[in-house]
């Protein structure tokens, strides 16, 4: 297989559909627009993934992958692109809120999502990290972690919750 290595992500913004194609990758939208693939084109190799989701009026980054396999994509821009893409995403749709969770010690993640603009919250209660970006609007003081826990189905405790 022929290795295929992007270019960096430009400073300053992320680069448009047309750009992706010249630099041999695209990023594809899941009919049901909860999930996004960015690949190259040919040859077709996955390079990331990133599955979200609507819940309360907020947008949920439950899955964020880059490949780092064959050839090593991390570092490359590719992870802030889809995050980018999830903002659009949200913006689009109204929602004012984009959030989700890492473990707690994966000190990497935190700052990949700090760059991005989202906060990150230790919730010692669950042994999680959440990341957390408002647009417009906020959630009142204090944060409460227990109804975003909640809404993830995330608990401290096993239930047959955990597994439905």
């Amino acid at each position: 297989m022929a290795k295929v290595i992007p270019d960096k992500q430009p400073k300053g913004g992320y680069m448009k559909e047309e750009e992706y194609i010249e630099r041999n990758y695209r990023i594809k939208l899941s009919c049901d627009s909860k999930y996004l693939k960015i690949e190259s084109i040919s040859p077709n190799y996955q390079l990331g993934h990133m599955q979200m989701r609507v819940i309360d009026g907020k947008l949920e980054i439950r899955d964020l992958w880059i490949n780092n396999n064959q050839v090593n994509f991390r570092g490359k821009g590719f992870g802030s692109i889809l995050v980018k893409h999830a903002f659009d995403h949200a913006k689009k749709r109204n929602i004012n809120v984009v959030f989700g969770y890492t473990q707690v010690n994966d000190v990497r993640v935190h700052n990949f999502y700090r760059k991005l603009g989202f906060t990150v919250y230790i919730d010692k209660k669950r042994s999680v990290a959440w990341f957390i970006s408002f647009f417009n609007s906020q959630l009142d003081p204090p944060l409460d972690l227990d109804y975003l826990a909640k809404l993830c189905r995330l608990s401290n405790e096993f239930s047959i919750d955990n597994f439905l």
